[in-house]
Order: C-alpha cells, then structure tokens, then sequence
C-alpha cells in the first residue's frame, strides 16, 4: 500500500492534513503512529487550552480507521471512550490512521476550512499517544500554492507542484501542538511592530477598515508596559494573528507564544466603540503571555487533555487579566480617563446585575466553568470570573497603593507571581496566591479571601473605600430601557425574556426568564419587541409563551424607574488615582 510519507527511521507522530471538498467543510487526517506493542492507545483531546469546559471534539471525527502502515490491512480497534481508540498493533511497526474532522465553526477556538482558508487549532483534530505523551509531532499541510501561512510554529515550504504547496511544521510534543493554532489564506496580511526591543508580530486575515485609528503605535504602548512591568518576555517571538470576519464576533485564545482573535465587522472598526473593543481584547490577550502561559495554576501543569482540569484560581488566570488588559490601556494613555471610567462602572454593574453573586463564590464559580461552560446557566447561580475577577483585582490594586503610600500594587504580587512561579516552570495554588498578597501587606487579605473571593461577600460594600481612595463617588440612574426601568424586565427583538428583576412587575406576576411575549397591548411581535415596549406609557397587557402554555398578565408601570446603571461621579484627581492611572514604572 502506498505510503503518504516517509517513515525513514525517526521515531515520532507524522501527520498529512488537507482540505477536502470546500463546501463539504471536512478536513482530511491520515497519521502515523509508532506502535506502543501489543496494543496502542490514540487519544484525541477533550478540551483546549484557554477554554475550561469540556470540548467533545470527537463529536466532529467521521470514518477513523486504523492499517497497518507496511501492509495496509485494516486492523482491529475499540473505542473505550469517546475520545480513546485502544488499537490491536502486536507484530506493527507503525499504524496508519485515516479520518475527517468536520471544520464548519469560526470562532478563536476552532478549525474552519472553506477553500479560501485552512484554519486549524490543533487540539481540536490531533490525536497522540496516550503512553507516550512528549513524542514529537510533525505536520505536512497540503493547500493552494498561494496560500500563506501564520502560526507559532515556524513552517517550511517544501515544495509547489499542481498548484499545491507543501508545508511541514515541527512540534516537540503534544502540548506544543495543540496550543499552537494555525492559519493558511490567501487573504493573509503581515505586520509587526517593536516593543521592549521585540519584534512583535501580527497577522491579519480579512480585509479590516481602521479608519483614522493608528493600532500598530496603540499596540506598541500597551506591549511597552506590559513588558516594562514584568521586566521582560517570556517568549522569543510572538504572534497576533486576527480572523476579521464580516459578521459581529468577539472571541480571543491565548496560546503559547500567539493569540488566536475573532473579531467583527471588519468594517467597523473607525468606530471608536468598536475599535476600543478590538484594543482591548488584544491587550488582554497579551497579558496571558505571562498570566496563564507561564504563571499557570498547579492543577494545569502540565496540562492534561484526557479528563478535565478542575482549579479554583480563576479568578486570578481570567479575572485578574481582566483587569490588566484593560489597565495597560489606561496607563499607557491609549485610553482615556474618561474611557476609564466607562470601564470601571461597567465592571459594577455587570457585578449589580447579576444575583449569582448571592449564591456562589468567584472561586466555586472557576470549578463550575466545566459544568455548564461560559453560557449564563440558570438563572442566578453563578458569577462570572472575568467580572468578578476584575473587580477583586481592582480593590486588592488600590488598597495595597493606599496601604504603601502608592510604593507598593497587585503589579508586584504578579512580578513575585512570575519570579517564583512562572519563570521556574511550577505551577501554582491559591493559597500561594495569598500568601503573596499578604507578604506585600495587603490590608484585610482575609477579608478579600474568605469574604469576597471564596465567599459571597458584599463587594459593593468593599468598593466604597476604593472609590473614596480614587475620588469617585457611585451613583445609580435608570438605564433608558422601558422594559428594564418601568417594568422589570429585559427581552430581545423575538420576545424572549432574558432577565427579570427580583420582586420587581414583571416578577410579581409571573413572567419569568426564557419566557417569550408574543404580544403587547395588542400589538403583535415580529422581530420588533424591544421597539413596541420602549413606546410603552401605561401599564401592559402580556401574552406569555410558556413552553406548551400561552396566558395574558397584567403588568404595572412603576411611578419611579429603577436605577441600575452605574455611574461614578468625579470628586477628586486624588494623588493615589494619578499613580493608579500612571505607568507606575517611576517616570
């Protein structure tokens, strides 16, 4: 039987990828794998790295058979779980396994491939040897001859023949395959720009409108502190690599020496919203580099793809990078004090809003991401790290400012983060995580613990003293939102109930979420709800749907709205704002 590549006499995992059909959305896999003996075990990942939720990327593997690689008779295999296939090798030297993987989705974690592109996140199609975990793992891609390439992984064009080029890239071991995605387009563009003395580079696929906006000097300053604050990078090259889509989506992955970034409508980025937004995220996407990629929490290091990795540090890995990416925005002056400010209320209200914040912790909050994924889940159960993460980064910032007379802040408990943990490879817990914070002299550590982080403390309570300490002062106005303001309720354009205020009208009379109203005050809905309420003076006639039910109420209009939306109202440019806001590098 024919071979698809050479086996000479290298001991390693060989792999030959292409595109099928375009429109059929399947990309074609055959690997070799060295035998393990009497039976070898192929593992397929069952999540990514950056995403801490179960994948099921077997769910899209069609026709996986397993020959014998010198002989090509089809050998014997169980699956033993979803993503395990036990293969009977006795007297094999190397099994050959063919299958498709179905590449249909386009987000910052997934693999698409459509004819114009061949985008793969390796994690999602490459299976390994469950025994032998750290063999090497080389990769053919096979595309158009003007396709080109941008991924971590350095890649070499082998050869053009019928219109098709030959790609091989290198990876020592799984782990550096699969937190390595990667990009073949013909619709690729190169930059890159210097930070901290490195080069940085980005990779743009799509055509992306900018406007007026300068990203590559926006980029430069945001990279500048983030280097300046660590002292270093912990990488030897470093690659954005954006998919700009014509649809809205905001998605980003860090990885191990690049960050995957969905983001659209590409033409909309001359809006200042938008372009803050794509700013932002790649901002926050960098601070990984340090914060996840080499200050990992001890219970994903290394990572392992069989089970799911359960920590209750996300708080830190998400939310305090959270935090920062939006932080090195403000203090390197891409963003305003103004845009500061939107942030900081944003961060408060999403908090306010959520009644999760009464029933679980931050912490058991992190375990949970691998129970129900990042979607919201039933109603109030549960917050959201990056959320509430930020927010106790943000308090625990500005009380060690205070406490050392502005010397001392969360940028030196995440320098000792990395010294001690990242620099040296070791993974790290929570308790390490606040013993640091209480080394630095963080005030009421217990308190930020076992209250507000491990707990289910009062955070608005908290967050009083640090916005006394920045010269703010909270207030809560009404959202502009009929529906929210008046009636208590929140609804998309079909109808559908996305939230609903505790105790509030629309509560007191049954309506509740993922109900839809069918009808207002006689006025049927048609994709236009949220225009016929925003109309709406008076009280309201309702027809809910209810599953198999449909029924009338009557919902009551508040005299005075309620007032939800955060504002923060400037007192005083204090001396401990200036040094929150400021580069804190001693310039």
């Amino acid at each position: 039987m024919e071979k698809p590549f050479s086996l000479k006499n290298n001991y390693m995992i060989r792999y030959r990828v292409q595109g099928g059909q375009p429109h059929h959305r399947f990309i074609n896999f055959v690997a070799l794998f060295p035998s393990m003996g009497e039976t070898t075990t192929i593992q397929l990942p069952i999540w990514r790295p950056g995403r801490y939720e179960l994948g099921n990327f077997a769910k899209n593997v069609r026709g996986w058979k397993a020959y014998d690689a010198d002989t090509g008779e089809l050998l014997l295999w169980k699956k033993t779980t979803p993503h395990t296939w036990v293969v009977q090798s006795d007297g094999v030297d190397y099994i050959k396994v063919h299958y498709e993987y179905y590449a249909a989705e386009m987000n910052a974690g997934s693999s698409y491939w459509d004819g114009a592109q061949l985008y793969i996140n390796p994690v999602n199609g490459f299976c390994y040897l469950l025994d032998n975990p750290e063999m090497d793992i080389d990769v053919q891609v096979h595309v158009p001859y003007d396709f080109a390439y941008a991924g971590g992984i350095p890649a070499e064009k082998k050869n053009v023949e019928n219109g098709e080029s030959t790609w091989l890239l290198k990876s020592a071991n799984i782990d550096h395959l699969a937190d390595s995605p990667f990009v073949f387009s013909r619709d690729l563009s190169s930059h890159d720009y210097e930070a901290h003395g490195q080069k940085m580079h980005v990779w743009m696929n799509g055509d992306v409108n900018f406007g007026d906006f300068n990203w590559r000097k926006d980029f430069q300053a945001f990279s500048e502190l983030q280097m300046s604050m660590f002292g270093d990078f912990p990488r030897s090259h470093y690659h954005f690599i954006f998919q700009f889509a014509p649809y809205f989506i905001r998605h980003g992955v860090e990885h191990e020496n690049s960050t995957i970034i969905a983001m659209g409508p590409s033409q909309a980025f001359n809006e200042r919203k938008n372009y803050d937004s794509f700013l932002g995220i790649s901002s926050h996407e960098l601070f990984h580099a340090w914060n996840v990629k080499c200050i990992r929490p001890r219970d994903m290091t290394p990572y392992d793809f069989t089970r799911p990795n359960y920590s209750d540090t996300g708080f830190v890995t998400e939310g305090v990078t959270t935090y920062y990416g939006d932080m090195m925005l403000i203090r390197s002056g891409v963003w305003s004090m103004e845009k500061a400010k939107i942030q900081m209320e944003e961060f408060i209200e999403t908090h306010a809003r959520n009644r999760g914040r009464l029933h679980q912790s931050v912490t058991d909050s992190s375990v949970d991401t691998w129970v129900d994924g990042y979607t919201a889940g039933i109603p109030g159960r549960k917050v959201s790290i990056y959320n509430e993460g930020a927010m106790l980064a943000w308090m625990m910032d500005v009380d060690l400012l205070v406490g050392s007379n502005g010397n001392i802040s969360l940028d030196d408990v995440m320098r000792e983060m990395y010294k001690q943990f990242g620099k040296r490879g070791v993974g790290y817990t929570s308790d390490d995580y606040w013993e640091i914070c209480k080394s630095m002299g963080l005030n009421r550590w217990e308190s930020y613990r076992y209250e507000l982080c491990e707990g289910t403390g009062d955070y608005l309570a908290q967050l009083k003293y640090t916005l006394k300490h920045l010269g703010w002062k909270l207030e809560w106005a009404s959202s502009g939102n009929v529906a929210e303001d008046y009636y208590g309720f929140m609804i998309d354009d079909m109808g559908r109930v996305l939230n609903v205020i505790f105790e509030g009208p629309a509560d007191d009379v049954g309506i509740g979420q993922e109900m839809r109203i069918t009808c207002i005050n006689g006025v049927d809905i048609h994709r236009n709800a949220k225009d016929i309420i925003q109309k709406q003076t008076g009280d309201l006639t309702i027809t809910v749907e209810d599953k198999w039910r449909e029924y009338n109420v009557e919902v009551k209009r508040r005299e005075k709205p309620f007032k939800r939306k955060a504002v923060l109202v400037d007192i005083e440019n204090t001396e401990i704002r200036k040094i929150w806001s400021g580069t804190r590098l001693g310039d």
